[in-house]
């Protein structure tokens, strides 16, 4: 968000390129599917994705077409997110500051996180050290998906630096 001069008053979900890691904040909304590894007294998070047998986490977004009973299944349903049949979007509210004038809202894919890779990395013998080296190169930035600005002002438009 903006003030009247143009100065960034607010930002959330900030992405370090020179460390791959995208910074934390309580209104950070990451949509992504977290899963563990249920033993029957504890659960824990992991990506060992052969292994996990319980979601801890999935607020991706459903598919159009997307119906509560039609992905009322283990693995399929929303897991910390409610969706209503039909919903193939969400909306999400930010507290700005008093002198915000405008807001540009980049929506973000990215393939891999640095935890996955470093994971990966760390248990995948020749080939995560290969993955983790290609990694460190590149760092897997989030690609844009979609730009919105409110008030919609045509003439202006944010730099986006690309490699």
């Amino acid at each position: 968000a903006y003030d009247a001069a143009g100065r960034m008053v607010y930002e959330s979900g900030a992405y370090d390129a020179q460390t791959g890691v995208l910074a934390a904040d309580p209104a950070l909304k990451v949509y992504e599917a977290k899963l563990g590894i249920d033993d029957g007294a504890t659960v824990t998070e992991t990506f060992h994705f052969v292994l996990n047998n319980s979601v801890l986490k999935d607020n991706r977004i459903p598919p159009r077409g997307y119906t509560v009973a039609g992905f009322d299944e283990p693995g399929l349903r929303p897991v910390g997110a409610s969706y209503s049949d039909g919903q193939h979007w969400d909306e999400t509210a930010y507290d700005l500051p008093d002198d915000a004038v405008s807001v540009v809202a980049i929506l973000y894919y990215q393939t891999a996180s640095k935890e996955y890779i470093d994971f990966l990395r760390s248990r995948g013998g020749a080939d995560g050290a290969t993955l983790g080296a290609l990694w460190d190169d590149l760092k897997s930035p989030p690609e844009i998906m979609d730009v919105a600005m409110e008030p919609t002002l045509y003439g202006y438009f944010p730099w986006i630096s690309r490699r």
